[in-house]
């Protein structure tokens, strides 16, 4: 009885194994979700407005979706912020990397009036999709 059991299991696992590659076409042509990915490409402080930072960001994220892009910077002298902001924007994917610029506005801190300055800053991002992808940099602005 034994054999006839494991002869049994064996056309079982044979024929599960010529349905899938008998399906296999069906699937096949499903698209495959493009792997996200998120990073800070530059910054600089806009020409006509230091108040204003533009951040350049590279994003990939599946084509079709529309997902959103939360970025923060903060830029400190010591342990005083001379200047921090924020900015969303909404990204249509394409599937392929995409250059994305979003402006940063520096908002007033503790001393008063802010406005970005040559030296290092902080940038952090957040591309907020199925699956959320982050990026930091330190950017030295000039």
């Amino acid at each position: 009885m034994r054999f006839s059991s494991v002869l049994r299991i064996a056309g079982v696992t044979s024929v599960i194994a010529v349905q899938a590659v008998v399906a296999a076409p069906g699937w096949a042509d499903t698209a495959v979700p493009t792997p996200s990915s998120l990073s800070v490409s530059g910054a600089q402080i806009a020409a006509a407005d230091p108040t204003e930072l533009d951040v350049d960001l590279t994003v990939t994220c599946t084509a079709g979706k529309q997902d959103s892009l939360f970025v923060t910077a903060r830029q400190d002298r010591s342990a005083t912020p001379l200047a921090w902001g924020w900015a969303a924007a909404d990204v249509s994917c394409t599937g392929a990397p995409q250059t994305v610029a979003v402006k940063l506005t520096a908002e007033p801190t503790g001393l008063g009036a802010a406005s970005w300055q040559a030296g290092p800053v902080d940038v952090f991002a957040v591309l907020a999709g199925t699956s959320a992808t982050e990026a930091r940099a330190r950017i030295t602005l000039v």
